[in-house]
């Protein structure tokens, strides 16, 4: 038979086990409920403005389609609209865009440095396996350009209607210069961001 204090140090033991597992199922449906709204805060709401897209296609070659502008906060989403082939879509510095052919040819073979640091940020393994597909370093959204010394944003695609959609988080004023590695001489372009 055990000693009285030792009952009551039990008991007080069960009760707290008990408090705690209420406490901790609460807490755990309290933060499920948070990340449901968190989830779903992202996504534009009924009535809010379609998201603004840039397309890529085959016309004669791949390319890129989309407007020249952007509202600040809009949503802006990439859609692969081409069969076959696959496709990064990666901000860019302008300083750091390939220009000449040879610079082309460089980056298509991950050698300049800023495509370079799209194949590391995207972990591409020596037979081309891309390991991340999606590359977001600045704040969320669309904002963070590659350079010759860091990483920005990018998205790597494979298949047809494939999409990626973040928000513009870059400023007022930016121009996102953007650029696919793999076909950098036809696969390039640029977006203004406007005050929203």
């Amino acid at each position: 038979m055990r000693p009285k204090a030792q009952e009551g140090r039990n008991t007080l033991t069960s009760i707290d086990s008990k408090k705690l597992r209420g406490t901790t199922f609460a807490a755990s449906m309290v933060a499920a409920f948070g990340l449901t709204l968190f989830a779903t805060s992202s996504a534009p709401a009924e009535g809010d403005a379609p998201p603004t897209k840039i397309k890529m296609v085959t016309d004669g070659g791949f390319t890129f389609t989309g407007p020249d502008s952007i509202a600040a906060g809009s949503i802006l989403k990439i859609v692969n609209r081409t069969s076959f082939d696959s496709h990064f879509f990666s901000l860019f510095e302008k300083g750091s865009l390939p220009v000449t052919g040879k610079e082309n040819r460089q980056c298509a073979n991950l050698d300049l440095p800023a495509c370079a640091n799209v194949a590391k940020a995207h972990d591409i393994s020596r037979r081309f396996k891309v390991r991340k597909r999606s590359v977001d370093t600045g704040m969320d959204g669309w904002d963070k350009s590659f350079s010759d010394e860091a990483k920005g944003d990018s998205w790597y695609t494979d298949s047809e209607n494939q999409s990626e959609a973040r928000t513009v988080t870059a400023e007022p004023g930016t121009t996102l210069y953007y650029l696919c590695v793999i076909h950098p001489q036809t696969m390039r372009g640029s977006i203004s961001v406007t005050q929203p």
